[in-house]
């Protein structure tokens, strides 16, 4: 992908029970800094394109 100049982390966890409900309890604290789902992450890297700016991506 091209650099665009804008910051972007994806955030890749695996999907396990812990996990999950780490993220339940700690979902909204990460959201200011992740503010994008996952189904928007993923749809950005399926056509080749930089999401629009951090997510949280569980795999």
């Amino acid at each position: 992908m091209a650099d665009s100049g804008r910051p972007c982390v994806i955030l890749l966890i695996a999907d396990t029970r812990t996990n999950r409900a780490a993220l339940r309890i700690a979902g909204p604290m990460l959201r200011a800094t992740f503010p994008l789902s996952q189904a928007d992450v993923l749809a950005a890297l399926a056509v080749g394109r930089q999401p629009a700016g951090s997510g949280i991506v569980v795999l």
